[in-house]
């Protein structure tokens, strides 16, 4: 028990181990713990966030290929429909040319065969009046009345 008096422990020692322990227990329950929850959920929201901002980002990325693949697809289908129509546009178009070609080929066929027509009742109608035009002039060209 001399160690214990050379070093000055006295009788207050039990005094003071019991004002640490009520000190521990009070900061212990209104000040270390409450503090060390604080951190906890302050780490937990904070990993929390950036685990699900990654699971955000993935699920994006997955949303953005589907929808360019669907982007694609109907990308692809409006070019074959519209090759599609176009290749429609051009057989109604040489369709509409043949025909409009059959209907003025005839219509010529028909103009000349009436030019043709006019021409021979031309030449009819001359050779009937031929006679009498060339005695007309023929007798004003010699100032008389020709038989």
């Amino acid at each position: 028990m001399d160690i214990i008096k050379q070093l000055g422990i006295n009788s207050t020692v039990w005094i003071q181990l019991g004002l640490f322990l009520v000190s521990y227990l009070f900061l212990s329950t209104f000040l270390f713990r409450p503090y060390l929850k604080i951190l906890e959920l302050r780490k937990k929201r904070t990993t929390g966030s950036v685990e699900e901002a990654s699971k955000l980002a993935a699920a994006t990325d997955t949303l953005v290929m589907d929808y360019q693949g669907k982007v694609q697809s109907h990308n692809h289908v409006a070019a074959q429909i519209y090759e599609k129509l176009k290749s429609e546009g051009a057989r109604e178009e040489e369709k509409l040319l043949n025909d409009a070609r059959t209907k003025a080929n005839s219509l010529v066929q028909e103009t000349r065969e009436k030019v043709v027509r006019d021409i021979k009742a031309a030449k009819e109608s001359l050779k009937t009046q031929a006679p009498t035009l060339s005695r007309s002039i023929a007798s004003r060209v010699l100032g008389r009345d020709l038989p």
